[in-house]
């Protein structure tokens, strides 16, 4: 999902709930790219239509464009999980689609924001989760990537352990056993703008996840979660 005032898609898919082209914004596409060179992976890539709007005070219309997100966000997996239903799953976001998918994959989230409940069996679907630049991000949490011991929390922080309930059984590295493991993943980087709270000096960090190696380590651990379940 495209950060806030990331370019929109064109045209209408599924209902109108994605683009029927484009869409995806400069990070979340990077890593799409990554996904379709793997010829033996059958990718199939499309982009939530949500208004990604931007964050300005009083911060109303940033706060209704998330959970348009989430509500639209949901009835797609939902969809998803009922049309297609040996899919997996896999939720990349970046900013406020970050946020969008931080927030619909919640149990609870801060007043004005939008719960959605997914029904078990689209939950059952989701095999990973790719959040970047979340302004939800806390820090300290079990999914957060390695080295980012970030101390401060985002402009809209998440209740903390919020996402604990995302794992599935995986090997673990040496492939000696079994472990529940997070299916999330979340980065954010020192002095960016909307998780760490610096809001607008670090614009530039926030606006280059894209061209850093986040988006190689992103792809890898979706590819480990879609390969090495088993």
């Amino acid at each position: 999902m495209r950060g806030t005032d990331e370019p929109a898609g064109s045209g209408s898919a599924n209902g109108g709930r994605t683009y029927a082209s484009g869409g995806l914004g400069d990070a979340v596409d990077s890593i799409a790219n990554d996904a379709r060179s793997d010829k033996n992976l059958p990718i199939y890539v499309e982009a939530l239509n949500y208004p990604a709007t931007a964050y300005q005070a009083p911060f109303t219309t940033y706060i209704n464009s998330v959970n348009a997100g989430v509500v639209r966000l949901a009835a797609e997996v939902e969809n998803l999980a009922t049309s297609c239903p040996s899919t997996n799953i896999l939720l990349v976001g970046y900013s406020q689609g970050a946020h969008v998918i931080s927030n619909m994959l919640s149990a609870s989230n801060p007043p004005a924001f939008t719960t959605v409940a997914l029904s078990p069996a689209a939950r059952a679907h989701i095999k990973a989760v790719v959040l970047l630049a979340s302004p939800s991000f806390r820090p300290g949490q079990s999914w957060n990537a390695p080295n980012q011991a970030r101390t401060t929390a985002g402009l809209f922080p998440a209740d903390a352990g919020k996402l604990s309930a995302w794992t599935a059984l995986a090997w673990n590295s040496n492939y000696t056993a079994r472990t529940q493991q997070p299916i999330v993943r979340e980065w954010c980087f020192e002095g960016d703008a909307f998780c760490q709270s610096a809001f607008p000096n670090g614009m530039t960090i926030h606006r280059n996840y894209w061209k850093s190696s986040a988006m190689a380590e992103a792809w890898g651990f979706i590819y480990q979660k879609i390969t090495s379940n088993e």
